[in-house]
């Protein structure tokens, strides 16, 4: 009877995903059936589902996520979010044959998938994506992996995050490769910095345009216990992160098993190696395309000497290193639905000139002189500040802080993004500014949970 009475019990907690009352319950020993219509469940085969087995809830869950049904769904989702990475895997495999040819045609999908893993694009890239620091923290101890925390201004989950974000989306999250190994490697986590300033060109006839302004990304490798270990500023193109990715996680695992008093020595030392190596491939890089051998490899001097040309001279030589992988440039394309229905309208013009593939090749070009850039110009100067030991480093949001203020120049004190100058005179009333009721009264960015395109917060 305790089998039979067990397994009831277990049928009944599946149906209480689904239902606010309960379906089973137990009275005197005996069995009382409560029949409450349940029309969402025609489709499972209860018969198959075993207590201590959640498999057959997170397939309904994945098959509910996109019922028309906006509140069902709703919930679905919610519950898949709360499963984590498991969650997320079962909602791409029951919906498989939907993303088998690219990027879902169903939005509801599309929806469900962002919102689940909480990253855009979420379709191509697979990663889930914490945004409670603390629930990212416990599940890296569980597993013992570091965490890759990405800090950014907007949200990973909005199409309008700061551009290095969207870039991120394309480039980094969508190759195949770096997606395998940061699933399999790290716990991820992101947060947002503060929301993304957006600009709208209205045309007058109907005909708009919007986009972001200013604004940057980084990400942090975190020991497993959510101290800073390395950090990557900017835009790196995919090879160049993914050797951060495997030197980084490395580290921060050998800075894990160490006695917590040799931990600093270890920083200290890995930083000073690192930037030793990178002041030298930037000494070699610039004999190579100048002709002149730096006589002292310090950054200050080696900066002083760079100009636009040396720079792009010095990211050519690296061009291959942020090549697009298919995924990506699959990714790009389903982005930009009007150059596909134009090649397909004059094939013959576009095998000749294929504006998709000049934008790609610019992008490439653009992402390789960024990652020699952020390389040698920003990630040098958190090196040095590692090596000597800054307070900011064993803190992470202290060192967040540093980080906007002094490399990427958008201090906490600014809230305009120094795109409101005190000396500027524009003419207009109140110098054009005004604020609405979300920004008296605290924006979104540090709301946890993914935030749906209808603007609902997740948690």
């Amino acid at each position: 009877m305790s089998t039979a009475r067990n397994a009831i019990e277990c049928h009944s907690a599946f149906y209480k995903c689904f239902t606010n009352a309960p379906s089973l319950t137990w009275h005197n020993g005996s069995m009382k059936i409560y029949f409450y219509a349940v029309p969402l469940l025609a489709a499972v085969n209860i018969s198959s589902f075993a207590c201590g087995d959640h498999k057959i809830s997170l397939h309904a869950l994945s098959q509910l996520a996109v019922a028309d049904d906006a509140g069902r769904a709703d919930e679905a989702i919610r519950k898949l979010r709360a499963f984590g990475p498991e969650g997320l895997k079962a909602l791409l495999e029951v919906h498989a044959p939907s993303l088998a040819s690219g990027a879902p045609t169903d939005p509801k999908l599309r929806r469900a998938i962002d919102i689940a893993s909480g990253q855009r694009d979420g379709h191509v890239s697979r990663l889930f994506w914490f945004t409670d620091l603390e629930q990212a923290k416990e599940a890296a101890q569980k597993v013992a992996r570091p965490i890759l925390s990405l800090h950014l201004l907007g949200r990973l989950d909005e199409e309008l995050s700061c551009a290095n974000s969207r870039f991120f989306r394309i480039a980094l999250y969508s190759n195949s490769e770096i997606s395998h190994y940061l699933r399999e490697n790290f716990v991820l986590h992101w947060q947002s910095v503060r929301p993304a300033p957006r600009i709208t060109v209205d045309f007058g006839d109907g005909r708009r345009l919007e986009r972001t302004i200013t604004g940057n990304s980084i990400h942090y490798v975190l020991a497993p216990d959510g101290k800073p270990v390395e950090a990557l500023p900017g835009l790196y193109g995919p090879k160049a992160f993914m050797s951060q990715l495997v030197a980084s996680r490395d580290a921060a695992m050998q800075y894990a098993a160490l006695e917590r008093e040799k931990r600093g020595a270890f920083l200290c030392e890995f930083h000073a190696q690192r930037l030793a190596m990178t002041l030298s491939d930037w000494a070699t890089d610039l004999a190579t395309v100048s002709g002149e051998q730096p006589p002292n490899p310090r950054r200050a001097d080696l900066e002083a000497r760079m100009s636009p040309e040396l720079w792009r001279l010095v990211a050519a030589r690296y061009g291959s290193d942020s090549r697009l992988d298919p995924g990506s440039r699959a990714l790009i394309r389903a982005k930009n639905p009007p150059a596909i229905d134009a090649g397909r309208i004059a094939p013959t013009k576009m095998m000749v000139e294929d504006p998709l593939l000049r934008a790609m090749r610019e992008f490439e070009r653009s992402m390789a002189e960024d990652t020699l850039r952020n390389e040698y110009l920003l990630h040098t100067q958190i090196h040095e500040w590692f090596t000597t030991a800054a307070p900011e480093t064993t803190h992470l949001a202290r060192l967040n802080n540093r980080v906007y203020s002094e490399l990427f120049l958008a201090p906490a004190t600014d809230p305009w993004l120094g795109l409101n100058p005190a000396n500027a005179f524009t003419a207009l009333e109140s110098g054009g500014v005004s604020k609405s009721e979300l920004a008296q009264g605290g924006s979104q960015a540090g709301r946890s949970g993914p935030l749906d395109p209808g603007g609902r917060v997740f948690h």
